[in-house]
């Protein structure tokens, strides 16, 4: 039986692991300009076919539910990390020494070579 609950035990953990995986939301700053993108040009299209449709069937609820729907579509297609908007990664440059850390290196180079000549 414990072998059976560690089983499930371990496809639980398993799932939520590639959940927090597909939810983590890093973008790439391409991908984040993509998809601002397709947020405001959704949400334009969405606010132009609601009102039309409110307007000839003279329905504001009609227009509130339309637009409603076409924001939900918006936000599924935009806020999740999908592979699409990763496709650029940034390549970050390694990390320099500040000049702190050169001062520093440089003192301990001339300390540790007078300790030399004094020896």
């Amino acid at each position: 039986m414990s072998g059976l609950v560690q089983k499930v035990t371990d496809t639980v953990n398993a799932w939520l692991e590639n959940a927090r995986i597909a939810a983590e939301g890093k973008i790439p700053f391409q991908g984040q300009r993509l998809a601002d993108r397709i947020m405001q040009e959704l949400l334009v299209l969405a606010a132009v076919i609601s009102f039309a449709a409110g307007y000839l069937l003279e329905s504001l609820s009609v227009l509130m539910y339309i637009y409603g729907i076409s924001t939900l579509l918006a936000i599924t297609l935009v806020v999740p990390a999908w592979p699409m908007y990763k496709k650029n990664p940034v390549r970050w440059l390694p990390n320099l020494p500040s000049d702190d850390a050169l001062r520093k290196g440089e003192d301990t180079k001339e300390s540790a070579s007078a300790m030399k000549k004094d020896s």
